[in-house]
């Protein structure tokens, strides 16, 4: 998912991955570095509009339809 804000926080851009598990993820992550265009053409360009980044491991509820 790739989400904005309005109310609150403003200039705030939430970005969701889904990842079978925390392995696959690191799998992944490692994938993309090795990519020149993820690297090179993405981070390059998106790391300085950054001032603040936050990651976070979430689990979905017994109960959601989004496990």
């Amino acid at each position: 998912g790739f989400w904005f804000t309005e109310i609150g926080e403003l200039s705030q851009v939430i970005h969701i991955w889904q990842n079978e598990s925390y392995y696959q993820r690191t799998a992944i992550r490692a994938q993309l570095m090795k990519n020149p265009q993820w690297t090179q053409d993405f981070l390059f360009k998106a790391m300085p509009m950054l001032t603040r980044m936050t990651r976070v491991i979430m689990n979905g509820a017994h109960f959601s339809l989004l496990k």
